[in-house]
């Protein structure tokens, strides 16, 4: 196991998202009917600040019952989706170590439902294959192109003794604005910068989680 910390190097943590949450008028919003059987009409708003996207964040753990994972997350991911930052907004929680390959940046937290991380991808850098011990890990793009490869573990003989090797999958590249989910049912992957300019991706963990697998197995590409 290894420890938050270690994984990603530098985490900082602004005041500005703790001074309580705006209410939605700080930006250029529009109402999108979500029709799911649990959650009566709820509205949820294209956010342009972290406060307007934690209170929609907010707002999905508030209404929507734990036991409704399914539905928990495609709001989530919608919320995402029409989650548009521009860069005065997210360089102010951005700090960036070009020693290490990339670098962690603690954005918010409630200890209870979910973290908001930025990372700092340096050119060409990624991080190790992991898992994800949480319900599951939500990237969003906000900066350069990111690359990410997916693996399988599957148990094989090896001179007549059965071992457990990571097989790789595929591999994916997403640009500003996409997003893309991975929990452990969908196995384990690593992510890094695709191109030679920094890179940087928006990460909800939900719930937040202090530690992970990193793969120390054999890796066959097949």
């Amino acid at each position: 196991m290894e420890a938050l910390k270690d994984l990603g190097a530098q985490q900082t943590l602004s005041s500005d998202c703790m001074n309580g949450l705006p209410d939605f008028s700080t930006c250029n919003t529009r109402t999108i009917e979500v029709d799911v059987s649990t959650v009566a009409s709820l509205n949820k708003k294209q956010c342009c600040t972290f406060s307007c996207l934690i209170s929609a964040l907010n707002h999905i753990f508030s209404e929507t019952d734990p036991a409704d994972w399914p539905i928990r997350r495609e709001l989530i991911r919608e919320v995402l989706k029409n989650t548009y930052l521009d860069e005065k907004e997210f360089l102010k929680y951005v700090f960036v170590d070009t020693e290490i390959p990339y670098t962690r940046n603690l954005v918010f937290s409630d200890e209870k439902n979910f973290t908001l991380i930025l990372i700092c991808w340096n050119p060409n850098k990624e991080s190790k294959i992991h898992d994800h011990p949480c319900d599951g890990c939500f990237v969003k793009t906000l900066r350069g192109s990111v690359k990410e490869s997916r693996y399988h573990m599957e148990e094989v003989e090896d001179n007549g003794e059965k071992t457990k090797v990571m097989k790789f999958d595929f591999e994916s590249v997403t640009s500003a604005n996409e997003v893309n989910y991975m929990d452990n049912y969908l196995g384990y992957h690593k992510i890094g910068c695709a191109t030679k300019e920094l890179a940087i991706t928006l990460h909800l963990y939900t719930p937040p989680f202090k530690t992970c697998k990193v793969s120390d197995y054999k890796i066959f590409i097949v």
